[in-house]
């Protein structure tokens, strides 16, 4: 889908389905943007595992990706 593979701007959610989380790692490191990223779960150390595999520039676990305008 397009807005998979293109920089969009504006309010938009793609949603993509992963059978388990190194799926969900291998469709996340499958881009050529990634300024951010999240790793949502109730499992703090297996979040933490996650987000470690993620190639992105910052990765937030339970939270939305934050940046402070003065940087």
């Amino acid at each position: 889908m397009p807005v998979f593979r293109e920089e969009t701007f504006g309010p938009v959610a793609a949603l993509i389905l992963a059978k388990d989380a190194d799926d969900a790692v291998r469709i996340a490191n499958d881009s050529d943007f990634g300024l951010a990223g999240a790793v949502w779960g109730n499992d703090g150390a297996r979040a933490a595992n996650v987000a470690e595999r993620i190639e992105t520039g910052g990765v937030f676990i339970n939270g939305i990706a934050a940046s402070d305008p003065r940087v």
